[in-house]
C-alpha cells in the first residue's frame, strides 16, 4: 500500500527530505466505478492502511440495515454529473488527482465529532504532514448548486427555501482540520472553504469542482489529524447538535506525510532546486545551486530509469518528447550525498 513518491507544486523550491503520499491507487477496486466498503461491528473502526496513515471507516444500523455513518471510503467512481445520494461515493472532478483512477471519499457526521480522524502510522508519527488535494463530491456540490429536499441552494435569493432570508443568505461549507499531538490537541486551525459566497461581490461566489491543494505546514509536528464539516445550512431536528442540511461528503487525494521529523528538516537554504514545467510536455527544465555536481535521473513508476545525466551547470534539461503521457520520478543526488525526488506529470 506504501506509495514512497516524494510529491512537489510545479517550481516551488525542494528542500531535502523525505515524504510519502497516500495516493489511494493501491490495492487497486475490482472493476471500474466501485467503491471500498468494509462494514463490521457497530462503531468499530474498519477502515484502512494508505501510504503512512490510516484512513477510519466506521458503520451504523437502521433497524437491520448497516449504512456508512462517518470517516473514509476509497473510489474510482466516475460519475460527475449525477446528483442525489445515490451518487455519494463520487468526486465532482469525475477522477482523482491528475487523472488518477482512485480517491478517497470522507463523510463527516457531527453526532460523532472526533470519528473523520486520519492517524499517522508509527514511522510517521510525530513528524506531521504537507497536505492533500480536495475537492468536493458529487453529491455535495450539485446539493449546493441546485438544491434539494433538504438543503438549498447556495446564492438563492428568492427567500423561499427552508426559511431563507429575503436577499439571500452568505453560505459557505468548509474543512476544519486541527493537529493531535502526544494525545493533545493542538490550537491551530486550517480552513478550507469547498464552497463560498459570504462575500458581498457575487462574482467572488464559488463551489469547488477542481482539485485544490490544502497546506497542513502550519500545524506542525503531528500523531493525527481530525477533519470536520462546517456550513451554513443547518437544522437542529429538536437536539442539541446542529446538523448539516448540505451533505457532509468531500474528496481528497494524495494526503502526503512529511518523514522526517518538522523540527529536522532541512531548509531550502541547505540545497534548493527547481524543476519546472510540471506538467510538461516536451521538456523538463532543472535550476540548481552553482558548483554542486549534480546526477539526474528520470524514472517510471516501477523503477526503470528512462533518462540519466550528471552536471556541473546549475541548468539542465531533459528532453521528454517521446515519453508517454503519465507519471514520472525525477531524483537528483548531489556531490554531498543530498538526495531529491520529485513527481513529474508529462502530458
Amino acid at each position: 500500500m506504501r506509495s514512497l513518491l516524494l510529491f512537489f507544486l510545479a517550481a516551488l523550491p525542494i528542500s531535502g527530505f523525505c515524504q510519502t503520499v497516500s495516493d489511494f491507487e493501491s490495492p487497486v477496486l475490482p472493476q471500474p466505478d466501485t467503491f471500498y466498503l468494509n462494514y463490521g461491528p457497530i462503531g468499530t473502526d474498519r477502515g484502512f492502511d494508505n501510504g503512512l496513515a490510516h484512513f477510519p471507516f466506521y458503520t451504523d444500523s437502521f433497524g437491520t440495515t448497516a449504512f456508512w455513518r462517518s470517516g473514509f471510503a476509497y473510489s474510482n467512481v466516475q460519475d460527475s454529473v449525477s446528483s442525489g445520494r445515490g451518487n455519494m461515493y463520487a468526486a465532482r472532478t469525475g477522477v482523482g488527482f491528475g487523472g488518477s483512477a482512485q480517491y478517497a471519499v470522507g463523510q463527516f457526521n457531527a453526532a460523532y465529532n472526533d470519528s473523520l480522524r486520519i492517524s499517522l502510522l508509527p514511522a510517521a508519527q510525530g513528524k506531521g504532514a504537507l497536505g492533500f488535494y480536495a475537492t468536493n463530491s458529487s453529491y455535495a456540490y450539485y446539493s449546493m448548486r441546485v438544491g434539494d429536499a433538504f438543503s438549498r441552494k447556495f446564492g438563492d435569493t428568492t427567500g423561499t427555501h427552508s426559511g431563507l432570508p429575503q436577499g439571500g443568505y452568505p453560505d459557505f461549507l468548509r474543512l476544519i482540520i486541527q493537529a493531535y499531538s502526544g494525545g493533545v490537541l493542538k490550537p491551530d486551525t486550517v480552513a478550507f472553504y469547498l464552497a463560498d459566497f459570504r462575500d458581498p461581490d457575487s462574482t467572488k461566489d464559488y463551489i469547488l469542482n477542481s482539485w485544490t491543494w490544502v497546506s497542513l505546514a502550519k500545524l506542525g509536528a503531528a500523531d493525527s489529524f481530525k477533519l470536520c464539516i462546517q456550513g451554513s445550512d443547518t437544522a437542529s431536528f429538536g437536539g442539541p447538535i446542529p446538523y448539516l442540511n448540505t451533505p457532509s461528503f468531500f474528496c481528497i487525494d494524495n494526503f502526503t506525510t512529511a518523514d522526517t521529523p518538522s523540527n529536522s528538516v532541512p531548509s531550502t537554504s541547505q540545497w534548493a532546486a527547481k524543476v519546472y514545467p510540471n506538467p510538461a510536455q516536451q521538456y523538463l527544465i532543472v535550476e540548481l545551486p552553482a558548483h554542486q555536481r549534480t546526477t539526474l535521473i528520470l524514472t517510471d513508476l516501477q523503477g526503470r530509469i528512462l533518462r540519466q545525466a550528471t552536471t556541473d551547470s546549475n541548468r539542465k534539461e531533459l528532453d521528454i518528447r517521446d515519453l508517454a503521457a503519465g507519471y514520472y520520478i525525477l531524483s537528483l543526488e548531489n556531490e554531498r550525498g543530498q538526495r531529491l525526488s520529485q513527481k513529474i506529470l508529462k502530458q
